[in-house]
Formats: structure tokens, sequence, C-alpha cells
């Protein structure tokens, strides 16, 4: 044999052996001319692009060709889904003659397990801050015609056992829109043998690989849903149940119609993780809900108590005001009008307290800041405290320096916290003891201290002082009640003027030390001095529309001590005649009034020739700010919540001589009760 047939053989040899690994390569191998024809294709590129290799030779390859690199291609075959190809072009022989190789290697498996894995986690992401249900079921729909269907539904179970198509989403939005008659007429017993019904009694997930014409009437409960599935078409379908701790809240369908996908069991395994994701943020968004209509109903029921008890409250304690100013100098009779006076303002402090706390925690309390000074703040604490560390004989020790030390603060609700620092030392605190209010700069903050020498805060108590009802062991004083809220007040009204409050005890028996700091603000301006009452009366009309007997004739009694001519009203339609008849300068209208609510007279004294000029004040027994809003929407100049602060009132009236603009002195609203 020669060399050069030698050669040959070997070349034969070395061509046989490629085609042959060419021909059994697990990757698709497309040979081409260099004009771009395909002149081979093995099995495994037959199989990926769906085409016999005998009816595409001398075809051009639809793919471009890029020598050396790596080209994500798509991959369409006639009924099916796309398949996801990598394609590499590189130069070699065939036959003897240059040639180009192309490489497909199906990468659709991994580019499916991406693709839905970045599905689920936009899905959790989205589902993640959801909190209302309706939101909840269009995000679901949304998501689903995004990667999985044409069109998806959600049924829900309702309050009667029956289900109810609550959402339907299409990825064509005039499809979608055509179809929504499914929502509200598409209504299930919850038994039947096909799709939604047999998904929501059994908890098992049902596939249809081929939606014919004869599953859809079997599952279609009427005509008119029938004719609107067909119209939203379908080929398709998979249901899988809502399912969220143990219990089936409904069920998701989604249907491909137009679209080339064909469900299959991955399809179906994705489909029940998303419903499992679905489920879990309805399930959440309805316990949000359910918690958010309590906290509704909580406050409507405090309110309604609040009002119910202050309206007896109001009078007892005007009367015992009355006592004082014409009790004369009898000192039993003295005494027990201190004992009515304190105890009706503790029950008022009581009912404020429960209001405050609902407005807290649910972030609905507005401060009202304004420049003031720490030392005004404190001696108004000091003074209201009183009470309490004269029960006990306590001395109370105050240490605040001269400076003004300016805040930019509520005065009032820092008042509250303060009081409520001095009230639980003296509380916990023995007989006798000492307790010492210091305060103080350090740097931009000012630091307030309240310690005593009581009976201290267990060390596994301490954590947990600040939280809403936890109540150290108080059967020493166990007579004092209190409702275990005033130290979550004191945090949240302090966090709430952006500082901070801390508890410490080395001890039971060995005293506690509250420590509040709250920035300083220089630049708040110059701090308004406290204003002056002047009891002596300024107008000399008043009309008192009160339907509470008792009420009205004490107060009555007192805005003629203090010198008003005052004429009174026991519903609605008679404060109309008595303000025609009288023409009062102040109309103090009650809200809840018979005949015509306070907000009903007040709008038509409004409209009545010279009512833009009259001073109207609501009395409530209803304190929500939500309550002073209505009132001044409705046109009154100040809402005042009984039991009325009367010193407040005076200054009310007092003001009211220089016409309606002077009240905004008072800031425009509410003004405090006792």
């Amino acid at each position: 044999m020669t060399p050069m047939q030698s050669h040959r053989d070997a070349s034969h040899a070395g061509e046989t052996r490629f085609r042959d690994l060419i021909k059994k390569n697990a990757d698709g191998m497309v040979v081409l001319r260099p004009d771009g024809s395909i002149c081979y294709m093995n099995p495994a590129a037959e199989a990926l692009v769906g085409r016999e290799a005998g009816r595409l030779f001398g075809e051009a390859f639809a793919i471009p060709i890029k020598r050396g690199e790596t080209t994500e291609i798509d991959i369409v075959r006639k009924g099916e889904a796309e398949r996801v190809a990598e394609a590499r072009v590189v130069e070699t022989e065939w036959e003897g003659q240059p040639a180009l190789l192309a490489t497909l290697r199906d990468v659709t498996p991994y580019k499916r397990a991406e693709k839905t894995l970045r599905f689920l986690t936009d899905a959790s992401s989205a589902l993640a801050d959801l909190l209302d249900p309706a939101a909840t079921v269009a995000s679901v729909g949304r998501l689903a015609v995004s990667h999985l269907a044409d069109w998806c539904a959600i049924d829900m179970r309702d309050a009667d056992g029956f289900v109810e198509r609550v959402a339907l989403s299409h990825a064509d939005p005039a499809r979608e829109a055509a179809a929504q008659g499914l929502c509200r007429r598409y209504r299930l017993t919850g038994n039947g043998e096909y799709g939604v019904a047999k998904v929501l009694q059994t908890g098992h997930s049902e596939i249809f690989l081929s939606m014919r014409p004869a599953c859809w009437e079997a599952i279609a409960l009427d005509a008119d849903v029938l004719a609107s599935v067909r119209t939203l078409g379908g080929r398709t379908a998979m249901v899988a149940p809502l399912a969220a701790h143990g219990h089936i809240l409904g069920a998701m369908t989604l249907v491909a119609g137009e679209s080339r996908r064909h469900y299959g069991p991955s399809d179906l395994t994705l489909g029940e993780d998303l419903a499992r994701r679905a489920a879990l943020a309805l399930d959440r968004a309805r316990l949000y809900q359910e918690a958010q209509d309590a906290v509704k109903r909580r406050d409507e029921f405090l309110a309604m108590l609040a009002h119910e008890l202050r309206n007896p409250l109001a009078p007892i304690l005007q009367a015992a005001h009355l006592i004082g100013l014409r009790g004369g100098d009898d000192p039993s009779l003295q005494r027990a009008r201190e004992v009515l006076e304190r105890q009706g303002r503790h029950m008022a402090r009581l009912l404020d307290d429960l209001l405050d706390i609902a407005r807290v925690t649910s972030g609905k309390i507005q401060l009202r800041k304004e420049p003031v000074a720490l030392a005004s703040i404190l001696a108004d604490a000091v003074q209201a405290s009183q009470t309490f560390m004269t029960r006990y004989g306590h001395a109370l020790i105050v240490s605040v320096p001269e400076e003004p030390l300016p805040l930019l603060a509520d005065p009032t609700r820092l008042e509250q916290v303060f009081v409520n620092l001095l009230n639980n030392a003296a509380k916990y605190t023995r007989p006798g003891g000492r307790i010492w209010l210091t305060a103080g700069r350090e740097g931009q903050t000012v630091k307030i201290s309240v310690r005593d020498a009581g009976q201290g805060i267990a060390a596994d108590m301490l954590p947990r002082v600040f939280d809403l009802f936890a109540q150290a062991d108080r059967s020493l004083h166990r007579s004092l009640g209190g409702l275990g809220i005033g130290l979550t007040m004191v945090r949240k009204l302090v966090e709430l003027h952006g500082g901070t409050v801390t508890a410490s005890s080395p001890g039971v028996d060995q005293g506690s030390e509250f420590v509040v700091r709250l920035p300083v603000s220089d630049d708040a301006g110059a701090v308004l001095p406290a204003a002056t009452v002047h009891l002596e009366p300024a107008v000399r009309k008043v009309l008192l529309v009160e339907d509470n007997a008792d009420g009205r004739a004490m107060l009555k009694e007192l805005l003629e001590l203090w010198g008003y001519r005052v004429r009174e009203a026991e519903d609605g339609p008679a404060s109309l005649a008595q303000a025609e008849a009288f023409r009062p300068e102040v109309a103090l209208i009650d809200i809840g009034l018979p005949g015509l609510s306070g907000y009903d007279v007040v709008r038509q004294l409004r409209r009545r020739p010279g009512g833009d000029k009259l001073v109207l004040i609501a009395l409530s027994g209803y304190g929500q700010p939500d309550d002073c809003r209505l009132a001044l929407e409705a046109g009154f100049d100040a809402h005042m919540v009984k039991p009325v602060n009367l010193t407040e009132l005076a200054r009310l009236l007092t003001a009211a001589v220089q016409g309606r603009a002077a009240l905004a002195s008072f800031k425009r609203g509410q003004v405090g009760s006792e």
C-alpha cells in the first residue's frame, strides 16, 4: 500500500469516527456548508427542532451564524410550547470540504426552572405586603396570566357555604372586561364531579389535558356561564385548591387556550405552588381585615362607653363646683365637694386613658405642638399629682433649672406623661416616702427623671414594664386600681415627641427610676405665656342646648353665677325656636339631641341672617379626633368634651366677645375635658 493510499484510508477512518461522534452526541449537531445551507443533522437535532433531517437538507440555517460565539435561540415547534437552545458555530471540514458545525444544546428545562424561580420570587414579593382581600385576589390573577395561563379565575367560599367567583383575569383586557359577568353569576353549591366543586370537596388538584366541549358543558351551571366560558376559550386547564393552615378557602382555575402551552405535571406543580402562596396571602389579608374590624368595633364601643359615662359625670362635677361657689364655710360640705371633684376627675381621666391608648396604639393620635417651657409643664404635672402625694404623705423633691429648656411639644400630652410617672411613683411607694423629680439639659436633649424609694420592679418584669396591660404585683396598692395602660401611654407619647423613656430598678423594695429624654428646640420661637382666665363675662346672652336635664340645670346655674343671661332648650327644634326669639351671642350645643342632631342645628343656624357671626361651641361625650373634625365641618367654632373643663369654657366665653376669629387662639377645635 502506497503512502498516499494509507493517508486516504486514515482520513476516511477519521471522518467516519467524526461522523459517528456527531451522530451519537446528545446535543443537536448541524453541519452547514459555507453558504449556510444544511447538509447534515444528527438525531438529537431532529428531535429538538421537530423536523426530519431529509426534509431540511439544502435549506438555509435559520439562525444567525456568529462563529465562536454562543447564542440563545427560541425554537418554535408546531402545536408545542417554545423551546430554548444555546447555539455555538465553529469551522470544520465535512466530506473533505470546508464546513461549519452548529451545536444546539437544549436548555429549556434550566430556563424554565430559572423562570419559575423568578416568577415565584416575584409572586411572593407581590403578595407579601397585600392586606386587602380584593387587591390580593386581583394580584393573584395578574400573576397567573403573566406566566401560567391565558385566563385565571378565583373562586372563594363565602359565609353561607356557597362558592363565589370573586375575580377573573385574562391576558386580553377586552375579553376580561366582557367576562366579568361570571364573577357575579357563577355560583356553586360545592357539590359536583368536575372542576372547582370537586377540588373544593377533595382538596386535591385536577388537570384537564384537553378541554373538550363536553367538559365545559358538564361544569357550567347554566347557558350564560357556558357562553361566557366559550368566549374566553380554553384547550387545557387545571384547578388547584387555595388551602391555608388546614382550611380550603377556595380554588384557582388556570386555563390555556390561544397560547401554545399544554399543561403537564410540571405546570400543575407550579400552579399548586402559586395557589399555596396565594392562599396564605388571602388568609393573612382576611385575618388583618378581621383585626381591623375588631379594632374599629373596640374604638366604637369605647367611644360609646365614654359618651354614656361622661353624660352623667358632667353634672356631678358641675354640681360640685356649684357647692364650692355657694357652700359657705361648712368644712364637711367642702370636704364632700372635694371628694366629688377629685373622684369625678379621676373617672374622667380613666375614660381619657381608655380612648387615648386606643388612639395611640392604632396611630390615630395627633399632637398639637407649640413652643413651651419644660418648667411650666412640670409645674402643672406636680400640681395635678398633688392628690396622690398628699394622700400618702409623700415628700416630693423637685429640682428644675431656672433656664427655660424650650421644647416644641404638645403641653397637654407631656403633662399627661409626667402625671402618669409621678402618680405611679406615689402609688408604689409606702406612705411617708420620698419621690424626686429632677430635670436638666444634656446637649441637645433634656433629661427628666422621676425616682422613688418604693417597692421597685422585679428583674423579670423590667423588660415588660411598658407593655400594654402589664402590671407588677400590686396587692399592696390594689385599692388604687388602674388599667395597666399608663406606662404604655407614657412610652407612646414620648416617642411621638421624638424622645425616649427608660425604666430601671435595683430590685424589689429598692425603688425605681424612670428617665425621659426629649429634644431641645432652641429655634422653636418664643414660649407663649399662659393665658389668663377672666371670669367676668364679655358676652351676656348664651343659649344652652342639652337634653340631659341634670347637666343642663347645673351648667345653666354656673353660667348664671358667672353673670350670663341663659336660655335653655332640650332638643333640636326647641333650640332653633329659642335662637330665633333670644338672639344669643354664643350657643353651647350638645351633639346627640332628640329631633335634630347638634350638627343639623348648627347648619341651620349658620344659614340664618347673622348666623355667620354666632359663636357656636359643641358639647359632646364623644372625644375622638373624627368627632372634632365632624363638628368643625358642620360649622362649630370649637368642640368641648364632657365633662367640660370649666376653666377652658370660661376662657372661650371671654374670648367670644371678640368674635369667632378670636377662638383661633384656642387651637380651633377640641378643648380639653376635666
